[in-house]
């Protein structure tokens, strides 16, 4: 079944689409194309847009150290 998303949700993943993406994720930190896709076409986003939030999930940045 599709999920139906708001342009600003599209924007800013909702609540329901990041829960879905982390339980994808829990699964398969590292999925083919194919369920790239397949996760884009269910939450109604951009195969670009699961791509990059696999690939911020699997490199999250480094916290950056402050100088005193």
């Amino acid at each position: 079944k599709k999920i139906n998303l708001t342009d600003n949700q599209k924007r800013h993943l909702s609540e329901v689409a990041i829960n879905y993406l982390t339980k994808c994720y829990d699964k398969e930190s590292h999925p083919s194309v194919e369920k790239r896709y397949k996760i884009a076409h269910k939450l109604n986003l951009t195969f670009t847009q699961v791509g990059a939030w696999f690939l911020r999930k699997n490199h999250p940045q480094k916290k950056r150290k402050r100088k005193s």
